[in-house]
């Protein structure tokens, strides 16, 4: 594939994980022929993971000063990446999550798609009280906005560039895989079954989370209702 990839990071306070999964990362490209950058956003960390990731050799590493949020990180880098005219960008997890060796199956789905979806299977091994929220915010994306995604507040997935204005979310926070399946409708989409993998429980969407995740998608609803007849002009950033 000749396509220029980007893989998206966002990191806060990763020094224990950063450097393994941006190795695997380098192998599964090398492996695979891959044309791949590794863009990681230091979200103000005050551990070492920006220098781990600079020594590691991701090809960017991005810093905010103060701890803006995932979804602040995620389009500092996903701007970036649009600015420097990459083909396809790819957003993953920074703690082990996800698994690097995945990528060449979400670049084979996006051949005939412009967005594709990791979906967890094995959700026995996550915290109960996390697959009930995961299933209400993903039942609750269905009946709000009649997009039947598995699994909504999955992290992992790629889409093409050229969809990027249209996918661009405000969230602060873990809103955004959310916001963005929103925006995304009447893009062509896939989803692939990604294990479920977590190293550290204070990560992902927490209860509270859950909640602002659903108080936005309502916001959603009632902007996107009043907004139908009259669009506001979108504000540049490009």
């Amino acid at each position: 594939m000749n396509k220029k990839i980007a893989v998206i990071m966002p990191a806060w306070n990763e020094a224990k994980h950063i450097s393994k999964i941006i190795k695997r990362i380098q192998k599964t490209a090398e492996e695979n022929k891959l044309k791949l950058d590794i863009i990681i956003i230091d979200d103000g960390s005050t551990d070492k993971t920006a220098e781990i990731a600079t020594n590691t050799k991701a090809n960017i590493v991005l810093k905010h000063i103060i701890n803006l949020g995932k979804g602040n990180a995620a389009r500092t880098g996903c701007d970036y990446a649009y600015k420097q005219k990459y083909d396809i960008l790819i957003l993953m997890d920074s703690d082990g999550q996800h698994e690097p060796e995945d990528i060449p199956r979400f670049l084979k789905e996006l051949e005939i798609n412009d967005i594709v979806y990791g979906y967890r299977t094995a959700e026995g091994k996550s915290p109960l009280l996390m697959r009930i929220g995961n299933y209400g915010l993903t039942t609750i994306t269905k009946l709000l906005f009649g997009i039947a995604i598995k699994d909504t507040q999955s992290g992992y997935r790629a889409f093409k560039i050229k969809n990027y204005k249209q996918l661009r979310w405000e969230s602060k926070e873990y809103g955004m895989e959310t916001e963005m399946i929103i925006n995304s409708k009447g893009l062509k989409y896939a989803e692939i079954p990604i294990k479920t993998i977590y190293l550290d429980k204070y990560k992902g969407t927490t209860p509270i989370q859950g909640i602002k995740i659903l108080n936005q998608m309502i916001k959603w609803k009632i902007l996107k209702s009043i907004t139908k007849k009259n669009k506001p002009k979108a504000r540049k950033w490009y």
